[in-house]
């Protein structure tokens, strides 16, 4: 269904979408910005099929609202439709997805929650003091074809002795691969997706033994669909001298995107700490086209 083709600068691995990696470590100019504003990131897991998966669109969208879009962003991983990928797969292997909608905020806790844990989770790492930062600059490129600059900042103390990863997503802004079914068209009256889709003729059953009919959303609009991993799906190891205070990481990624243009993506990264479960400890979104210096 998909495909982009990401070629990094620097070949050190090459990737199922063509893409090898360049890491640049600076050894002296410009240190680091001392503070940074902590920010959270939801990967929540969905999928086309699942009648109950809008309404974790819903928490979504309402917690950015909330937080505001310069500081919370979430990432749709999906399974089981046209927009599961193989990475896709290989987080919900990772994190022992079980069901859905759920998702995590940060990573914290290392698995995926119900969506009534998420604001809580997002309020208490947007009020956590940032230790690092990241800064993305999208704007050497046209057409399809862009460099990507992402450089990791650590703040006015060293970081703690442990492992550190930086992650790299390209995110897509809509997605109307699939069809999406829709528990809400006629069980809750004050839900957004009530009497959303047409219905197909399938019935729910509610414990007092009433049946609500089952609709369609189509064409229904996917957002932030995780589409591709820059890095390593668990991610790259920032070296251990750069994590301490004032130390800059480059990292530089030529993509070539051959599905659509460079205005319907976007770029997550995210540093995290930690082994098989890391906590992401603060991310970072930019358009192509643009830039987001650290903040």
């Amino acid at each position: 269904m998909k495909k982009l083709l990401l070629v990094v600068t620097a070949a050190a691995m090459t990737f199922a979408v063509a893409c090898k990696k360049k890491k640049t470590d600076d050894t002296s100019g410009p240190k680091a910005p001392t503070s940074y504003t902590s920010k959270a990131l939801l990967e929540y897991f969905s999928g086309a099929w699942c009648g109950y998966c809008p309404d974790g669109r819903v928490y979504a969208e309402n917690m950015e609202k909330k937080y505001g879009a310069n500081n919370f962003y979430y990432v749709t991983i999906h399974q089981g439709d046209g927009m599961q990928t193989q990475e896709c797969l290989d987080l919900i292997s990772q994190f022992t997805v079980t069901g859905y909608p759920t998702g995590m905020v940060n990573r914290i806790g290392g698995k995926a929650d119900n969506r009534g844990t998420w604001d809580a989770k997002a309020s208490g790492a947007l009020g956590e003091l940032a230790k690092c930062g990241l800064a993305i600059d999208a704007t050497a490129g046209s057409g399809t074809k862009y460099t990507v600059k992402v450089q990791l900042g650590v703040g006015s103390k060293d970081l703690p002795d442990a492992s550190y990863k930086m992650n790299v997503f390209l995110v897509k802004h809509k997605n109307f691969a699939d069809a999406q079914t829709n528990y809400y068209y006629k069980l809750v009256s004050t839900h957004p997706y009530y009497n959303k889709g047409t219905g197909i003729g399938q019935y729910l059953t509610d414990q007092n033994g009433t049946k609500y009919e089952v609709s369609k959303i189509d064409p229904y609009d996917h957002p932030n669909a995780f589409w591709d991993a820059l890095t390593p799906i668990s991610g790259a190891t920032v070296a251990a001298d750069k994590t301490k205070a004032g130390s800059l990481s480059d990292y530089s990624y030529d993509v070539n995107i051959t599905n659509g243009g460079a205005d319907e993506y976007f770029i997550i990264a995210f540093a995290s700490v930690g082994g098989l479960y890391p906590q992401i400890m603060n991310v970072q979104k930019c358009e192509f086209g643009a830039k987001q210096s650290f903040d």
